[in-house]
C-alpha cells in the first residue's frame, strides 16, 4: 500500500454563494481479478468562504485601509503644526532648555510611530491585492500599476527615517541652529509626503473602481454564455428537467438585476463615469434582456420551448451588449481624462517658460544692485512672488499626477 498527502481548500470548491460543502472521501481498489471494489466515508459539512463573501470580506479591507490613511494624513498634519511651533521657537535660540528638548522628543516619537503605522497600512494594502489575485486572475497591466502605486512614496519614507537620525544627532550636539534647519527640512518632507499618499490613495481608488466595472462586464459575458447554453436546449420538458430550466433562469434574472443595482451604483459614486458612460444604451440593454427573459418564462411555461429558445438567446445577446457599452464607457472616461491632463500640462509648461525667464531677469538684476540700494528690497520681493509662483507650478503638477 501506499499513503497519498496533499492539501485541498475548500473555499476553492465553495461555488459563488455557497456558505458551505458537504465532503465524503471514497477509494477504490485495482483488483482485476476480482473487480475493484469501492468504499465510501461518511459526509462531513464545512462551513466555507464561497467568492462573493471573499470579494465582501476584500471590499472591507480596502475601506479600512481608506480610513487608516485618512487617520495617518490627519495625523501628519497635527505634527507639521508642532513641528513649524518647534522650529519658530529654535530660530533665535543658542541652546536647548528641558522643555524644549522635551518637545522635540516627543515630536519623533510620534513621527516614528506615525511611520510604523503607515508601514502597517501598506501591508494590509499588499494583502488584499494578494486576496484578489487568488480570486480572480489579474491582467500584467493592471500588476504593473500596482507595482507603479506601491513605489510612489517609499523614497520618502527613507528620507523622513533618515532626517530624523540626524535631528537625534544634532539634539545630542545642541547645533540649535543646524536644528531649526533639519526641522524645517523634515516639514518640507512631510508636505511632500503627504501629497504623494493624497496622490497614491486617489489612483488606488481609481484603479479600484476600473477592475470592480471590468468585473461587471465579465460577469455579464458569462450570464450571456449561460443564457446562451440554455437557448440550445432541445424539446420541451415536463416535470423535474422543466423545473430545473426555469430555477436556472430565475437564477440569472436575479444576478442580472443585481448587477444592474450594482452599475447604477457606481455610477452614483464616481462622476467622471457617469458623464462619460452611455446611460441610456446601458439601461436600455439591460431592460431589453430583462424584457426578453420574461418572454422566455412565458414560452416554458406554455411548453414552447423554441420560442423560449429565442428569447434566451436574445437575451443573452443583449447581456453581452451591455458588457461592451460598460467597457466602453471606461475607455472614454480614460480617453477624456487624459485629454484633459494633456491641455493642463501644457498650460503649467507655458507657465514654467514664463518663471524661467522671470527668474533669469530676477538674477541679472539682483547681480547689479547692492544690498544699501531701495531697489533690493524690490527684488526680494520679487524673488518670493516667483517663489510663490513656482510652489503653484509644483502642486499644479501633484494634481495632474493624481
Amino acid at each position: 500500500s501506499r499513503s497519498i498527502g496533499g492539501v485541498i481548500s475548500l473555499d476553492s470548491l465553495a461555488k459563488e454563494d455557497e456558505e458551505s460543502i458537504k465532503v465524503y472521501i471514497e477509494v477504490g481498489d485495482n483488483d482485476g481479478v476480482n473487480g475493484s471494489k469501492k468504499s465510501r466515508s461518511q459526509e462531513f459539512n464545512f462551513n466555507v468562504l464561497g467568492k462573493k463573501a471573499k470579494k465582501e470580506e476584500i471590499a472591507k479591507d480596502y475601506d479600512k485601509f481608506f480610513n487608516r490613511s485618512k487617520e495617518n494624513q490627519e495625523q501628519l498634519e497635527e505634527i507639521q503644526k508642532a513641528l513649524e511651533k518647534l522650529r519658530k521657537e529654535l530660530m533665535d535660540k543658542k541652546s536647548l532648555n528641558f522643555k524644549e528638548k522635551s518637545k522635540l522628543k516627543d515630536l519623533l516619537e510620534k513621527q516614528q510611530k506615525l511611520l510604523e503605522k503607515q508601514q502597517q497600512n501598506e501591508e494590509l494594502l499588499d494583502k488584499l491585492q494578494k486576496k484578489e489575485e487568488k480570486l480572480d486572475k489579474k491582467s500584467e497591466e493592471i500588476k504593473k500599476r500596482e507595482e507603479d502605486i506601491k513605489k510612489i512614496d517609499s523614497e520618502k519614507e527613507k528620507e523622513v527615517e533618515e532626517l530624523m537620525e540626524e535631528i537625534e544627532k544634532l539634539m545630542a550636539k545642541l547645533d540649535v541652529q543646524k536644528l531649526a534647519e533639519k526641522l524645517q527640512e523634515l516639514k518640507k518632507n512631510n508636505e511632500q509626503t503627504q501629497k504623494a499618499s493624497e496622490r497614491k490613495d486617489d489612483l488606488i481608488k481609481d484603479l479600484k473602481f476600473q477592475k470592480d466595472l471590468l468585473e461587471q462586464a465579465e460577469k455579464l459575458e458569462d450570464l450571456a454564455k449561460e443564457m446562451e447554453e440554455l437557448s440550445k436546449k432541445e424539446d420541451s420538458k415536463e416535470g423535474k428537467e422543466k423545473s430545473e430550466e426555469t430555477k436556472k433562469q430565475e437564477e440569472i434574472r436575479k444576478e442580472l438585476d443585481e448587477l444592474k443595482e450594482k452599475v447604477e451604483k457606481m455610477k452614483e459614486e464616481n462622476k467622471a463615469f457617469d458623464k462619460a458612460s452611455d446611460d441610456q444604451k446601458t439601461e436600455e440593454k439591460g431592460e431589453e434582456a430583462s424584457e426578453e427573459m420574461d418572454k422566455a418564462q412565458e414560452s416554458l411555461d406554455k411548453n414552447q420551448q423554441q420560442k423560449a429558445n429565442e428569447g434566451q438567446k436574445k437575451a443573452g445577446e443583449k447581456m453581452k451588449e451591455m458588457s461592451e457599452s460598460l467597457q466602453s464607457s471606461m475607455m472614454q472616461m480614460q480617453a477624456k481624462a487624459n485629454e484633459v491632463n494633456m491641455a493642463t500640462l501644457r498650460k503649467i509648461l507655458e507657465n514654467l517658460e514664463v518663471l524661467s525667464f522671470d527668474v533669469e531677469s530676477l538674477s541679472d538684476k539682483s547681480k547689479k544692485v547692492e544690498k544699501e540700494d531701495p531697489m533690493f528690497k524690490k527684488l526680494l520681493v520679487e524673488q518670493m512672488r516667483l517663489k510663490e509662483g513656482a510652489q503653484v507650478i509644483e502642486d499644479s503638477l501633484s494634481a495632474l499626477a493624481k
